[in-house]
């Protein structure tokens, strides 16, 4: 019983990790865009483009929201 409880626990753990990992990289990706962006743009263009390319990443991360909460839903029946 305890194996299994240690077990479970690690891979919590790991899951955790992967989880943070996948969240952070496209959260990096939006604020380096944008970091970038404000120093170095001079035209409305470049701007618009930073916008459209942080929706899309924005979009990335509520699909992977919407599929952590989706797993972790009990299923009923």
């Amino acid at each position: 019983m305890l194996d299994r409880i240690q077990t479970l626990l690690t891979e919590i753990k790991e899951m955790t990790d992967h989880l943070a990992h996948d969240l952070r990289s496209p959260l990096t990706r939006i604020r380096g865009h944008a970091e970038v962006t404000l120093a170095t743009a001079k035209s409305l263009n470049e701007y618009e483009v930073m916008a459209a390319d942080t929706i899309e990443e924005c979009d990335r991360l509520l699909d992977m929201v919407n599929t952590m909460l989706l797993i972790r839903k009990p299923k009923r029946g």
